[in-house]
Order: structure tokens, then C-alpha cells, then sequence
């Protein structure tokens, strides 16, 4: 639920399972960069869970990670999946399509994302906190996916601790352990659950997130597809914000170099100071002032509170609609 003052996101099963149960409110921000959260935390043995007020990192990102394009032959089944479904001259078959090749591919309706925690995020937060507040992320990442068209969801492969200790090292050495594949268990679990994008929660306050950017609509960035962040983050949506890199979506006209692939793969931000409200900034938009982070994807048709949330020149949530189907066929 979204209004002028901040979202809500509520996560529960029958059983109330503090595991799954997560209940967080994100304000709107102080002066001196910080976010006021309601968020629940379970106790120490898991049983039960407190509803608490708190401060909030609402840093900017890590600017992300430039993957050089990939030049490869082009795989003609995943460049015609687009318009088959759009068609819908096609077998389909809970979101498999199978292409006139006899290929199967996804359909790009729901992309797969393993995600993890490390050993010092698991010890600051609690197992079942760490936990819920992935399901909670989970949400509200496709709450933003839903309100800006993009014709998907993610959905988790699996949530899993790491043995990681060196968080204290920061965002790049973690991303460089997973691209490297040397957090353990990551690599073997990603393809035991056919993941397509990886992502792991880090206990580092440096940057709110860094993850690779894919630059080229290339299905051998799939080795590229990983990103981190810091579990304090989740209330200003850093999580959906990595993933849209991963996807080729980009900061704003003034935070980021134009793609020569997408030229149209900006973010959007309206700030205190133009003409009237509401201020607001996209997921994949730095913070400016009187702006709060609002879960939508650059787009001008997709509005909020009766202003568009993109135009011509920022319009990420074109690029996801695009890359979907090369995603969502990482593994499949």
C-alpha cells in the first residue's frame, strides 16, 4: 500500500510463522539521511516477534558494476521468444514455451532469484528476522514490478545462509567472491535451483547495494548475474534496485552514462523545487531532495499520484519487459 507518506509491506502465512510473518512501514526521510522504519524483528528462539521503530540506512547504491558487452552469436530462439508470446502463436504450458525448434524456453513471466545471507548478517539479525525480511523483500520488490508493467515476478529458488565471514571487506570484494564463485555453496546451490539471478545480503553499511550491470541483451551476462546488499536497506527497495541492473536498467539522467544499447534505460526522479508535488524518485534513482524512493520503474505511462514516473529518455521498466525473456532463461 502506497500514499504521499511512505509504503507498507505485510508478509504472513496461516501458521504465523516468524520465519515468514514481516510487517514493515518505510516513512519518509530526515534531514540527516535517515529513514524512520517500523519494522518486526523475531525474538532470539523464534517464536514469536516484536514490532519495533527504528532509524534506517537510506544511503544512495554502489554505482554499479559496468559488464563489458559480450559479443556472442546471437541465440535466435530467445530473439523470437518476445514476439511468439506476444502472439501467442505458441504452446504454452505453465509459463514453458516450446518454440517451433522443439526448444523449451521460459516464458519471461517469472524469474528465478536465489538468495542468500551471510554469517554476519545472520548474527546481527537473527535467522528467522533475516529471513522474513527476504519474504518481506520478495514483496515488495514485486509490488514495484506489478505497478510498472513489466509483465513479471521474481520468485525465490531458495533462501539460504553462506558461511561468508569477510563482510567486512565491503560490497566489491563480495561481488568479486560470487562472480569468482568462492562463497561457498552459492555456485552448486544456484544450479541445483535453477537460479537465474543471484543475490546476497551482507552485513556492511558502506553502500546500500552494488550489482553488475548487463549492458548488452547477451544470455552470457548469466555469469554475471549476481549482486549484494546490506539487509538495512530493504526499506528504501536497494534489493529490486540491484536486480534491475542485472536486468540493464539504470540511475538516472544524472547519476549514469547513457547505454548505447538501450538509450532509454534511465531512471526518473522529481524533486522539491520543481513546480509542485508529489516529489519522488523511481528504484533506480538517486536520492535528491524532498524525493522519497517509491516503488515504480521509470516509465512514461505508468503514474503516480497523477504524474508520470518516467518519459522518452527514462523508461527502465521498458528495459525489464526486454530482458525478461534473456533472464528468464538463464537456467530453465
Amino acid at each position: 500500500m502506497i500514499d504521499d507518506q511512505g509504503s507498507l509491506t505485510v508478509v504472513w502465512n496461516v501458521e504465523c510463522d516468524p520465519e515468514i510473518f514481516h510487517f514493515l512501514v518505510s516513512l519518509g526521510e530526515d534531514e540527516d539521511g535517515k529513514q524512520d522504519v517500523i519494522r518486526s524483528i523475531a525474538d532470539c528462539d523464534g517464536e514469536s516477534t516484536w514490532i519495533v521503530s527504528l532509524k534506517a540506512d537510506a544511503r544512495d547504491e554502489y554505482e554499479p558494476r559496468d559488464v563489458q558487452r559480450i559479443l556472442h552469436e546471437p541465440d535466435q530462439d530467445i530473439a523470437a521468444l518476445s514476439s511468439i508470446v506476444e502472439n501467442g502463436d505458441v504452446y504454452h504450458h505453465d509459463g514453458a514455451v516450446i518454440l517451433p525448434s522443439g526448444r523449451r524456453l521460459d516464458d519471461g513471466s517469472v524469474i528465478r532469484v536465489l538468495f542468500a545471507y551471510t554469517t554476519p548478517t545472520r548474527d546481527r539479525w537473527g535467522q528467522s528476522t533475516i529471513r522474513s525480511m527476504i519474504v518481506g523483500a520478495l514483496a515488495s520488490a514485486n509490488q514495484a514490478l506489478s505497478n510498472s508493467g513489466v509483465g513479471f515476478k521474481i520468485a525465490a529458488a531458495r533462501i539460504m545462509h553462506v558461511n561468508w565471514n569477510y563482510d567486512n571487506e565491503g560490497h566489491v570484494a563480495a561481488l568479486n567472491a560470487l562472480s569468482q564463485g568462492e562463497m561457498p555453496g552459492i555456485a552448486a546451490a544456484r544450479k541445483l535451483y535453477k537460479a537465474d539471478l543471484v543475490q546476497v545480503v551482507i552485513d556492511n553499511a558502506q553502500y546500500c547495494g552494488f550489482g553488475s550491470l548487463m549492458q548488452s541483451p547477451s544470455s552470457s551476462f548469466r555469469e554475471y548475474a549476481y549482486s549484494v546488499v546490506y539487509g538495512g536497506c530493504f526499506a528504501q527497495f536497494s534489493h529490486i534496485h540491484e536486480i534491475g541492473h542485472n536486468m540493464g536498467a539504470r540511475h538516472d539522467v544524472g547519476n549514469t552514462d547513457a547505454s548505447a544499447t538501450w538509450p532509454y534505460a534511465m531512471g526518473y526522479r522529481y524533486c522539491s523545487g520543481e513546480v509542485d508535488p508529489p516529489y519522488f524518485r523511481s528504484v533506480m534513482s538517486y536520492s535528491c531532495t524532498g524525493a522519497m524512493r517509491v516503488p515504480y520503474f521509470s516509465s512514461p505511462t505508468v503514474y503516480y499520484q497523477g504524474r508520470q514516473t518516467g518519459m522518452q529518455g527514462a523508461d527502465n521498466a521498458r528495459v525489464l519487459r526486454e530482458t525478461k525473456y534473456i533472464v528468464a532463461n538463464f537456467y530453465n
